[in-house]
């Protein structure tokens, strides 16, 4: 059953990626990888927890992959309702570049990023894409960098001596 989420807005979908993928669980691959990444570090939102806490916790101890997860709670579309308000920031910014990272994590095309159904494992894959989402979260949190301003009309410390220019002049 899927939750309907107030403010939901569609981010991505399984229809969008069929024909490319050629069957349902590698269409859902990506997509169920970042839900379930998203489940693992906490940024579903309160009632898609609350609502789905046995699928949840099924794909924590890997009972249940990300795809399944993505199939049973989201029935194929991905949607800002399901998290939080830090997941929900982190996925609207970061999406289009995940497509990517995802291709190149799992050595695919970016222009295909669809896995041939004999040679990937769910969870493999998981744990190939799972440190660069964590980066790139963990960099969209830091603090920015700021250079530092050097004011240029600040007093300079004057040089010891009565008259110091004098020694040059001589």
């Amino acid at each position: 059953m899927r939750l309907h989420m107030p403010d939901g807005r569609i981010i991505d979908d399984l229809a969008a990626h069929l024909g490319k993928a050629g069957a349902p669980d590698r269409a859902a691959m990506h997509m169920g990888l970042l839900l379930a990444w998203c489940a693992n570090h906490d940024l579903l939102s309160q009632a898609c927890k609350r609502q789905h806490a046995d699928l949840i916790l099924k794909t924590r101890v890997r009972e249940l992959d990300g795809s399944e997860l993505f199939v049973r709670m989201a029935a194929g579309r991905l949607d800002t309702g399901f998290f939080s308000e830090a997941g929900r920031r982190f996925v609207e910014s970061y999406y289009e570049d995940y497509l990517h990272d995802y291709a190149v994590a799992l050595g695919l095309d970016p222009a295909h990023p669809y896995p041939d159904g004999s040679d990937m494992n769910a969870w493999d894959a998981y744990d190939l894409v799972a440190p660069v989402l964590t980066k790139r979260l963990q960099a969209s949190l830091a603090p920015p960098t700021r250079a530092k301003v050097v004011n240029l009309f600040s007093k300079r410390p004057k040089p010891a001596g009565k008259r110091p220019w004098l020694r040059l002049v001589r």
